[in-house]
């Protein structure tokens, strides 16, 4: 009997909550991923987007507990194309705040391309802005500068004061690491135009 089809089985609570749990659990089925896959696409969007809530939710009180639950993040959001990038945006945290950096860089970088494929410039801007924090701590400046740079273009034309305001104050911390005060100074000064926009 297919285990994406039995909800007898599945016991109390909703499905989407049901299957999160399931797909967690150390003693998890071998088979249990094949009948996820063959459940409702709106059913494993749903379950997708339950994991991320969990990996955001780890992150900041459990980092180490967040690893597993964000490959598991990966691999529900196969063939969920919407939320591939999302998905990999979920691990790649996850990974940065258990100190792998070059691991949060590499699907952060995925999941720009993704969203920039996709026509969702915003989204790959917030990406972009995560990564110029990230890329500073694992030492890549210019990588970090790169970064929002390509952010910034992908910014123009649409009103997000407040990712703008993050993307700065980002920027000035990647120069002033650099020792480089006066572009640092510029970099939060423009921070704060944004954030006054807000107001």
């Amino acid at each position: 009997m297919s285990h994406g089809h039995d909800r007898s089985a599945q016991g109390p609570g909703q499905p989407a909550e049901v299957w999160r749990e399931r797909l967690l659990a150390p003693e998890a089925d071998p088979d249990l991923w094949s009948a996820f896959a063959a459940e409702p696409e709106g059913l494993r969007s749903e379950v997708t987007q339950a994991l991320k809530q969990r990996v955001d939710e780890l992150v900041r009180n459990e980092p180490p507990a967040a690893l597993p639950v964000a490959e598991a993040l990966v691999r529900a959001a196969r063939c969920l194309p919407e939320l591939e990038p999302l998905a990999l945006r979920g691990r790649a945290v996850a990974s940065h705040f258990n100190g792998h950096n070059a691991a949060a860089i590499e699907d952060f970088e995925r999941a720009a391309s993704l969203y920039e494929a996709q026509g969702r410039p915003v989204e790959c801007a917030r990406v972009l802005r995560s990564m110029v924090d990230v890329c500073q701590l694992a030492g890549r400046s210019d990588q970090a500068l790169a970064c929002a740079a390509r952010a910034e273009a992908l910014l123009e034309g649409h009103d997000e004061p407040r990712l703008l305001a993050q993307l700065w104050l980002n920027v000035g911390n990647v120069h002033t690491r650099r020792d480089d005060y006066a572009q640092a100074e510029a970099a939060y000064s423009r921070a704060r135009e944004a954030f006054e926009q807000l107001r």
